[in-house]
């Protein structure tokens, strides 16, 4: 009896010393998992604010080219519009750094 029940001793110590390496692994595939995960997270939202900037170049060109007839007036209108831009950024500046609101 008291083979066996060394045996049984022996074979839950191994066992827990299995467990425990399996939990080790799984942890350190856990903080790789967590790691890579937000590596993409901030990769999405480079890629996400790039295509959004690219989004408004082509809603941009598709108004200049509609405004614009030919390649000078195409230039000028393109220079009128950036303008008009910067106008409504400053006022936007503007009105959200005013305190009394």
């Amino acid at each position: 009896m008291g083979t066996t029940l060394q045996s049984t001793l022996s074979a839950i110590i191994d066992k827990i010393v299995q467990l425990e390496e399996s939990q080790s692994r799984l942890q350190r595939q856990y903080a790789e998992l967590v790691r890579r995960n937000e590596a993409l997270q901030l990769e999405n939202k480079d890629l996400t604010q790039a295509l959004n900037q690219s989004r408004l170049e082509v809603e941009y060109l598709r108004v200049s080219y509609r405004l614009a007839g030919d390649a000078d007036s195409l230039i000028e209108t393109r220079r009128k519009i950036s303008s008009i831009i910067r106008r409504i950024d400053k006022a936007i500046a503007l009105a959200t750094d005013d305190p009394s609101l």
